[in-house]
């Protein structure tokens, strides 16, 4: 039998279970401060459920859980609809953690049975129309979708995630690649050689701040503090940043990586080569042997599919559920 503890908030877990945590988050989120950070720059309505087992103290799983409300304003043009029209709230509740696999949804390998049975009596209690629910979404891999009873009725999808490093060296990795992947990463190092409008740089915090909004920064600062002291590499197009990686420290020797571009796709250039020069320095590293992707999916499809013919190990998921009950009545209306 398992239970859960609920938190309004991540600092609110006490301090006995953060190892714990360490040990269920380690494969997706660089640290728990990483997650604390990011519940305060996003400003929705999130909390945890810390999942237990038994007669044993320590969590097996952990949710992060969101809810957002939509306030959709009632057309209010004569008196008559001020009166007879009033607004409505539409509210979802999604499992979910920013990054490529966007799962809010972590727990120790042998026990992903019972925490997914977990999760689902939790979301019937959800259900419940008077808590005006008009939308569940749990981002699930496609082997744990197989051991849900709920149907899901939303999209398929897969996202690159991580590369294990399987060689001693990056020029034994890039032999393992494909030939157009290789020709396209030769040809991109040698057109951005030869042109001197591009070079590589090593800068400092002060130098991106140009490059980046406020808010980007506020981010950066407040889930990589060591930022202020980490020489980032990038590429500048004659005195202008276009685009910068910098690297997270993980738990288990997995190392995360966040690229940042340009505002626009007009301002992407050699994205290829900087990708490149990232996984590179990973492999010279000795320390790390995964490394992570920490980028959202609101990237261009291009640069995307260029991660998949990297080797980048994929997260299949699916998301959006739907009650077997309900299949079943929509399934009939339908016939």
């Amino acid at each position: 039998m398992v239970f859960s503890e609920y938190y309004p908030s991540f600092k609110d877990i006490e301090p006995e279970y953060l190892a714990d945590i360490k040990e269920l988050i380690a494969q997706d989120i660089p640290s728990t401060d990483y997650l604390q950070f990011i519940d305060e720059l996003f400003p929705h309505d999130i909390n945890y459920h810390l999942i237990f087992e038994e007669a044993s103290n320590a969590p097996i799983g952990l949710i992060r859980q969101v809810r957002k409300t939509i306030h959709h304003q009632a057309s209010k043009k004569s008196i008559i609809h001020r009166i007879l029209l009033k607004d409505s709230y539409e509210t979802s509740l999604n499992f979910q953690t920013p990054g490529i696999t966007e799962s809010g949804f972590f727990c120790k390998p042998h026990q992903r049975i019972n925490c997914l049975k977990y999760i689902e009596s939790y979301i019937l209690k959800q259900r419940d129309p008077k808590k005006g629910l008009k939308q569940i979404s749990v981002n699930l891999s496609a082997n744990d979708a197989l051991n849900f009873s709920f149907r899901f009725n939303g999209a398929k999808w897969s996202k690159p995630t991580s590369v294990i490093k399987a060689h001693k060296e990056f020029r034994e990795y890039f032999q393992t690649l494909s030939s157009n992947i290789k020709e396209l990463l030769t040809t991109e190092e040698n057109e951005f050689n030869s042109n001197s409008t591009y070079s590589f740089k090593t800068f400092n915090y002060s130098d991106i701040q140009s490059f980046a909004n406020k808010e980007k920064l506020q981010f950066l600062l407040k889930t990589c503090p060591e930022i202020e002291n980490q020489n980032i590499v990038g590429i500048q197009r004659n005195d202008e940043i276009i685009s910068f990686y910098i690297f997270y420290h993980g738990y288990k020797n997995n190392l995360y990586v966040k690229y940042f571009f340009g505002a626009s796709e007009k301002s992407f250039g050699y994205e290829s080569v900087l990708v490149k020069h990232s996984m590179e320095s990973f492999y010279r590293d000795e320390n790390f042997y995964r490394l992570k992707l920490l980028n959202s999916t609101t990237w261009p499809i291009k640069i995307k599919e260029f991660f998949y013919d990297l080797k980048f190990n994929c997260y299949k998921g699916k998301t959006s559920l739907i009650s077997p009950r309900k299949k079943e009545l929509r399934d009939r209306s339908r016939a």
